[in-house]
Order: structure tokens, then C-alpha cells, then sequence
């Protein structure tokens, strides 16, 4: 969570500030408290629709017969399946 206070008017009461900063941080732990108490842990089961992710290798040198010119493959594989490919470099 993250707060930012950007004020541009000329002689507002730090006191002001002050009572917006504490208001925002107990609504914030409310809303936490009750959000935990309707999830207290993760679902047993998997939902029908959830997205499935895997991960394969691919050697440098075949990732571009993988990509294609210009995306070309990667493009025909979203078109025909639905499934979207996303690099990710390890080093």
C-alpha cells in the first residue's frame, strides 16, 4: 500500500493532514480485517475457467524458430489455440 500526499494549497493545517493520513490507515485495516476474515486460506479446488501456466525450455538458438519473423508463429499459435506465450529470461 502506498500513499502520496501531493498538497498545493497554500495554508492547509498540518493537523488536517495529520487526521486524512490516521482516517485513510484505520479504513485500510478494516477492510484488510475483513477481507481475511472471508478468506482465511486458499481454495481447496481449482476453478473450471482458472488459467493453466507452464513453463518449457527453449534453447537460444530455436527461440527464434519459435517466435517466427516478426512474431509470425507466435501469432498463429494465439489464433488457432488461444494460448499466449510470454518469454521469460533466466540468466
Amino acid at each position: 500500500t502506498a500513499v502520496q500526499a501531493d498538497f498545493k494549497i497554500d495554508g492547509l493545517p498540518f493537523q488536517i493532514i495529520k487526521e486524512v493520513i490516521e482516517t485513510s490507515k484505520h479504513a485500510r485495516q478494516e477492510i484488510i480485517r475483513l477481507m481475511n476474515k472471508e478468506i482465511s486460506k486458499p481454495r481447496e479446488n481449482k476453478k473450471s475457467n482458472q488459467p493453466i501456466l507452464k513453463n518449457y525450455p527453449v534453447s537460444i538458438v530455436q527461440r527464434s524458430k519459435l517466435i517466427g519473423i516478426g512474431g509470425m508463429n507466435l501469432k498463429k499459435i494465439y489464433s488457432k489455440t488461444g494460448v499466449t506465450v510470454n518469454p521469460v529470461d533466466e540468466f
